[in-house]
């Protein structure tokens, strides 16, 4: 049986076709146990506060300690996530069960240093995935699935959000309901890193090993990371039209990560239960979007990104407005179902668009690798959602939807700000070409 199994996975040098896939679901598993851990306290409040005797900035911080703590490593990962595959992807999903005993530990000795160590734990384990949403799929998948595997790595950390928005108000009641889900938590996140063992393998062509890689990239690999970082940094701010989807991806999905955090706040006259089903709505339109949009061909991506913002800012727009109606002039049952239906077309867009909004931002940045070009999108994305999950609880969501409106301005406008007859433009578009020739003719 295990000389069965060691050849149905593939060992050594030698990998079987189903071993992508056993891969990314090792990978899919690990991210929907770390999106499910960052809403452990943001989707049950009151119980929280309770538990460790806080108020709602204390609480926020516990989500924004997560988002803050992927910043530092996200570009280091994207250097040593090439060089050492194993140990950088080890070290996230240890990061990962770690923060779910650290998130146990915490609860049962009511201790909200223990609690913020926890969610940094996460964070660091966070900060690998966002990396390798991207490396997975460049490493393993033919172009013409490549997209479609980038939306399922992306949808599965939603995925765990979407289970953790409606499991998690109707179990948790009080504390002691809180500290057994948080262990019952950790003994599942700790089958990550059985998953890990059992399925990853390092990529068959990894950067600097396989004959298929550019010279470029082979002399890259061998420069030290301050280097590498530099020579990366300094191509990507020459590429205007990257430049410019960075910005904007990074803003819509900082809305998307702040919004599953702060609308039980938000939502001030809604229940716990009722803002589970906001919530619900809001990210589960949002994984079947992102699935669904991770199937369209390539020539029909620019109009998806571009609807995606337009939708996301008049939902947000919409609810922003509904907020303000008078509790006399509309009745509690058309505001709830109202704003069910403005929160899912707001997640499904603003959480639907990242999978395709990372493979065209990895296809403009080549031939820059996909972990240093789609890192640097995660990395803007955590940045924006970190301030703006601080600043909903002054402004509600008026900070998401002027933020999603300035990104569906970038968006609209990223003709004009390139230049595509300009000569900048023209480069761009002649370097991209012949890297496709180039891609095209490694994956034959």
């Amino acid at each position: 049986l295990k000389l069965q199994f060691l050849y149905f996975i593939g060992t050594g040098n030698t990998m079987r076709p189903v071993q992508k896939w056993l891969v990314l679901a090792a990978f899919c598993y690990n991210t929907a146990c770390n999106s499910f851990m960052f809403m452990d306290f943001a989707t049950v409040g009151d119980v929280s506060k309770e538990e460790f005797g806080i108020g709602d900035s204390a609480l926020n911080w516990l989500y924004s300690a997560s988002l803050l703590s992927v910043l530092p490593i996200a570009f280091p990962v994207s250097f040593y996530l090439n060089k050492y595959n194993m140990l950088t992807t080890g070290y996230g999903v240890c990061m990962n069960v770690l923060g779910g005993w650290l998130r146990y530990f915490s609860a049962v000795h009511s201790n909200y240093t223990l609690a913020v160590i926890s969610s940094i734990a996460i964070g660091q384990g966070a900060g690998v995935i966002i990396t390798s949403v991207a490396h997975v799929p460049q490493s393993w998948f033919p172009k013409q699935t490549r997209m479609l595997a980038t939306s399922i790595g992306v949808q599965a950390n939603y995925a765990g959000w979407c289970l953790a928005t409606v499991l998690l108000p109707y179990t948790i009641n009080n504390t002691a309901d809180l500290e057994r889900l948080l262990l019952i938590q950790a003994i599942i996140v700790s089958g990550a890193f059985v998953m890990f063992i059992a399925f990853h393998r390092a990529p068959p062509a990894e950067v600097g090993t396989s004959k298929s890689l550019t010279t470029k990239d082979a002399v890259s690999n061998n420069l030290p990371f301050f280097a590498e970082f530099s020579r990366v940094i300094k191509e990507l701010a020459y590429n205007k039209k990257f430049l410019v989807e960075l910005i904007a991806f990074s803003i819509l999905g900082g809305v998307s990560f702040t919004i599953p955090a702060v609308q039980g706040e938000v939502f001030d006259n809604f229940d716990t239960k009722e803002t589970a089903w906001t919530n619900f709505a809001f990210v589960f339109s949002g994984v079947v979007g992102g699935l669904i949009f991770g199937t369209v061909k390539p020539e029909y991506v620019d109009r998806i990104i571009t609807a995606c913002f337009v939708l996301c800012s008049v939902g947000l727009t919409l609810l922003v407005a509904l907020s303000y109606v008078p509790s006399e002039h509309i009745s509690f049952k058309t505001q709830y179902i109202l704003s069910i239906i403005l929160m899912a077309v707001s997640g499904c867009s603003s959480l639907g668009f990242i999978g395709p909004a990372l493979s065209k931002a990895c296809r403009n940045a080549h031939p820059i690798s996909h972990s240093w070009s789609g890192g640097a999108v995660e990395w803007w994305i955590q940045l924006w959602g970190t301030g703006l999950t601080q600043m909903s609880v002054v402004v509600n969501f008026s900070g998401c939807a002027v933020s999603a409106i300035l990104g569906t301005i970038l968006i609209l406008a990223e003709d004009s700000i390139v230049g595509n007859n300009n000569e900048d433009g023209e480069a761009l578009a002649h370097i991209n070409e012949v890297a496709h020739e180039e891609e095209d003719g490694i994956e034959s």
